[in-house]
């Protein structure tokens, strides 16, 4: 995150550096946020 500093956002933003490491833990990956694979090529 630190290489996008016109992506960061004051706290409560869901952008702001430490809500990113807390969704992370939350979803139980150490640096990711979640997603969904909606479409898949086979």
């Amino acid at each position: 995150m630190e290489s996008y500093v016109f992506e960061k956002r004051a706290y409560p933003h869901p952008r702001f550096p430490e809500s990113l490491t807390y969704r992370a833990k939350y979803w139980g990956n150490d640096m990711a946020e979640a997603f969904m694979v909606v479409r898949t090529v086979l």
